[in-house]
């Protein structure tokens, strides 16, 4: 009988980010869920991407720069309605 395949210790789990990890596009989608779409306009919305030898990657501290940022200005635009 075949024991279940376990993650390596070290492996977060799905929908987790760590600051001190690098994400290939593919697994970072796997992990927020975000589909094509949503993570271009996180692109163009600020969000780094680094691609090197044809692939691209993210960090995970700038996903959550990124997500600091995007709460601040979802923030300042509750308590002051002009700032949209």
């Amino acid at each position: 009988m075949r024991k279940p395949a376990t993650k390596p210790a070290h492996a977060a789990p799905n929908g987790t980010i760590t600051a001190e990890a690098t994400y290939t596009l593919a697994e970072f989608q796997k992990r927020t869920g975000l589909k094509e779409w949503a993570l271009r306009q996180a692109r163009r919305s600020g969000l780094k991407v680094i691609y090197l030898h044809g692939r691209g990657f993210l960090r995970g501290s700038d996903w959550l720069e990124y997500m600091a940022k995007a709460a601040e200005a979802a923030d300042a635009a509750q308590t002051d309605p002009q700032a949209r």
